[in-house]
C-alpha cells in the first residue's frame, strides 16, 4: 500500500523524494491538515422566553474523518488546550445574545491529509474513559458539573434552561460491586449518539446545535426534567429521538442518521 508523504524540500511523495529522505537530505513525515470546528447554539423564542440564558455543555469524543470507501481516519485533538485532550473536548455554549467564549465553543486538532466525505464524532465519552475517580481524571473530564457518579460516569450532555427545566444525558443501567467502583462491563443503555456531518464541518466551519429541534415537544414550565429515567416519560423519549437514540435501548437507531440537532450552519 502506497503511503502519501509530504517532504520538506521536495514536492508530494515521489521515488526521488523517498531517496532523498533515505539520504537524510529532506525530512518526510505523514501529511496532516488542521481540523477547526466551531459550535453555535440556536434557540427558539419560546425557549428563550421561558429560560433566561439557557446553557448547554456536552462532550465530543473520537472524531473521525470518513473517506469514500468508508474508512475512518482518526482526528487527534490538540491536548494543550485545557478543555480538550487528544480524544475528547468539552463544549460549553450559552443561548443568549452575548458573544460566546470562542475557545470553549470549538475543537481544534489535526488529521492525515486525504479526500473525505464526512466527519463523525461521539456525543459523549466512550465506556473505556467514562468511569473512575474524577479527582484523578485529566481535563476536560475533571469538570465536576459534568460528573454523575462512579457507576454512571459523566453527563454527556447537560442542558439547563435557567431553573425551569433540565436535560442531563449519560449512560444508565451501569452495574459494579459498589456505588464507588466503576463498572467492568458496558452499561445497558450507553446513550452515546454518533453524529455524522459533511466533511467540510472540519474546515473552519460552524456546526449549529439546534435547541429548537431538540426541544420541539418540550414545555419547560410543565414537563418533568429528563435526568436518567428517559424511557419513563414521553417528553424525554422524544428528546432522545431527536438525537437519533432509541430510549428503550439507549443506542443509535440506524446509526443516528435521523438526528436533527446538529447540522452545518449553512444547511438545513
Amino acid at each position: 500500500m502506497t503511503r502519501t508523504l509530504w517532504c520538506r524540500g521536495a514536492k508530494r511523495s515521489t521515488p526521488t523524494a523517498f531517496l532523498l529522505a533515505a539520504l537524510g537530505l529532506v525530512s518526510c513525515g505523514p501529511a496532516t491538515v488542521p481540523v477547526n470546528t466551531r459550535f453555535e447554539l440556536h434557540t427558539q423564542d419560546s425557549v428563550q422566553a421561558s429560560a433566561q440564558r439557557p446553557r448547554l455543555r456536552f462532550f465530543v469524543s473520537d472524531i473521525t474523518m470518513i473517506d469514500a470507501n468508508g474508512a475512518a481516519v482518526p482526528v487527534r485533538l490538540d491536548p494543550s488546550r485545557p478543555w480538550q485532550d487528544d480524544r475528547t473536548a468539552l463544549i460549553s455554549l450559552l443561548g443568549d445574545r452575548l458573544q460566546p467564549d470562542v475557545e470553549t465553543a470549538s475543537i481544534r486538532g489535526s488529521v492525515a491529509s486525504g479526500e473525505y466525505v464526512s466527519m463523525e464524532f461521539l456525543l459523549g465519552i466512550p465506556f473505556d474513559r467514562n468511569h473512575g475517580n474524577p479527582l484523578h481524571a485529566p481535563a476536560p473530564r475533571n469538570v465536576s458539573a459534568m460528573y454523575w457518579s462512579w457507576q454512571s460516569g459523566h453527563k454527556f450532555v447537560r442542558l439547563d434552561l435557567g431553573t425551569s427545566w433540565s436535560f442531563h444525558l449519560g449512560s444508565v443501567g451501569c452495574h459494579s460491586e459498589s456505588a464507588v467502583r466503576p463498572p467492568t462491563q458496558p452499561c445497558r443503555r450507553p446513550h452515546l449518539a454518533r453524529i455524522r456531518l459533511p466533511a467540510r464541518a472540519a474546515q473552519d466551519a460552524t456546526v449549529v446545535v439546534d435547541l429548537g429541534s431538540l426541544l420541539a415537544a418540550v414545555d419547560p414550565t410543565r414537563d418533568p426534567n429528563c435526568m436518567g429515567r428517559y424511557a419513563d416519560h414521553d417528553v424525554c423519549r422524544r428528546v432522545l429521538g431527536e438525537l437519533g437514540l432509541d430510549p428503550d435501548t439507549g443506542r443509535c437507531v440506524a446509526d443516528c442518521a435521523e438526528q436533527r440537532v446538529f447540522r452545518l450552519a449553512d444547511t438545513r
